[in-house]
């Protein structure tokens, strides 16, 4: 649905929207797939047209990203499975998903959660942090400058930070990000799947402005030759 008013400023479209707009964007394609009209009603217009038979039957998973409760409910309703941010504890992370699987049982959908993460995998949880720590951080506190990303909840720091350079690592890590050795990672994991069971992890390992590509294809094989074996 987005949430970052110069995403939406970009285009000339109210904030306000965003809700109905995704759900309305769902309906239709959720109607597009199973070959059913579908006219779009409101302040947008339109028709969507049934699928032509040549396509064939779809196998198409579609995804729908969520960080509150409206979110989640929705993906239960609409979607094959809700994928979560990166930003917020696993602990938050859990809260919702139990929302979310109480949802798909009122709505006959079979349940899937799919759990992003920030990571960093090293021979120890020094390399780890060397090699993508100050990265890490600095998308942290991207995340800070643009708000409603932190809950005091689960953030007990957030009382204490005033602007985004008081945040450090320490603060954001825990119970956050996949970070460190290949057995902090397996540890972590264990603990994940206790706590939010999910079915599926996507971890984020390089961002646009670093660390350098062989860095993540490095992270890569270590996650192929240690991490998936062990899951």
């Amino acid at each position: 649905a987005g949430y970052t008013k110069e995403d939406f400023d970009a285009f000339g479209v109210s904030l306000s929207e965003r809700g109905k707009r995704m759900q309305v964007g769902l309906e239709a394609i959720n109607a597009f797939l199973k070959g059913e009209e579908y006219e779009i009603k409101g302040p947008w217009q339109g028709n969507v047209p049934l699928r032509d038979p040549a396509m064939g039957d779809h196998s198409l998973e579609i995804l729908s990203g969520g960080w509150s409760v409206p979110g989640v409910r929705r993906a239960a309703q609409l979607s094959d499975g809700w994928h979560t941010g990166p930003i917020r504890t696993v602990a938050a992370e859990a809260e919702l998903a139990k929302i979310y699987r109480e949802e798909c049982k009122k709505s006959g959908r079979k349940p899937k959660v799919v759990l992003m993460r920030e990571a960093a995998i090293g021979l120890t949880d020094q390399d780890a942090l060397n090699s993508m720590g100050s990265y890490l951080l600095e998308y942290a506190r991207i995340y800070y400058e643009r708000g409603g990303t932190y809950e005091e909840k689960y953030d007990p720091w957030l009382s204490q930070v005033t602007q985004a350079s008081d945040i450090t690592l320490d603060m954001v890590a825990p119970d956050r990000f996949l970070i460190g050795s290949i057995d902090t990672w397996q540890k972590t994991l264990e603990e994940w799947k206790t706590l939010i069971d999910p079915d599926e992890v996507l971890l984020r390992l390089r961002y646009f402005y670093g660390p350098p590509l062989e860095v993540a294809l490095n992270s890569m094989k270590l996650i192929a030759k240690h991490i998936i074996p062990y899951i």
